[in-house]
């Protein structure tokens, strides 16, 4: 019980607009829409942490790579899902 109240009181300070919302298209969107707008911050981070990887482990560096592709191609669709689902959606 305490950890949810905590988990509403976080959001209620971090997004209010979240957590106050009308009602729950409404709210969904702007959840939505924030996490829209910090995936490309935490994606450069994302690439920063796994180049300084890279540069650290370099005799692995076909390895890590590989998974540094994954990585974007992952994070492409998550940015991209609601085109794509629209797309499967429509076709």
């Amino acid at each position: 019980m305490k950890f949810k109240l905590l988990i509403v009181t976080c959001l209620a300070l971090l997004i209010p607009e979240t957590i106050f919302a009308a009602d729950l298209p409404s709210m969904i969107n702007s959840i939505y829409s924030k996490v829209k707008t910090w995936l490309a911050p935490i994606g450069t981070l994302v690439i920063f942490g796994f180049g300084f990887y890279i540069w650290k482990n370099m005799d692995r560096w076909k390895e890590i790579g590989m998974q540094c592709f994954g990585i974007l191609v992952v994070a492409l669709v998550m940015i991209n899902a609601d085109t794509i689902a629209s797309y499967i959606i429509n076709n």
